[in-house]
């Protein structure tokens, strides 16, 4: 529907500010979506859910070397999914704010359904590969 200013519906938001803000929206939940694109960046924001860590504790738990850890940090910081605080030589990171863990728990449950609608297609039952994870 276009309205008297020329926009159509589709070009706000959800609080209906103009195309700008919409567009603003669209690019902040892509890097949210970027962020949580990647298998380690989920468990480093498994991890800080149980609250806040250093990047030596972060280190530790994933296995990986700094550098790596550095840039998956970094992807988690572009989206402002967690915060850094410096204590001295320490680094320390945290989430910004657990709704982060409800979207992961959202998405397990988007996983489950679609692993399940794939077991059944190809033959296996989904209580099948429930038993054996």
């Amino acid at each position: 529907m276009i309205s008297q200013t020329g926009s159509t519906s589709s070009d706000t938001g959800p609080s209906g500010a103009g195309p700008e803000h919409a567009g603003r929206s669209r690019q902040v939940l892509a890097d949210v979506a970027k962020a949580l694109a990647h298998p380690d960046r989920i468990w480093i924001l498994q991890l800080l859910g149980d609250g806040e860590r250093s990047v030596a504790e972060l280190r530790a738990c994933t296995g990986q070397v700094a550098s790596t850890l550095s840039s998956h940090l970094a992807v988690l910081r572009h989206a402002d999914l967690v915060s850094v605080r410096r204590e001295g030589p320490v680094v320390c990171y945290a989430l910004v704010d657990s709704s982060a863990l409800g979207v992961l728990a959202s998405l397990r449950e988007v996983v489950v359904g679609a692993m399940d609608r794939r077991d059944v297609a190809f033959g296996a039952l989904p209580e099948e590969r429930r038993r054996t994870e």
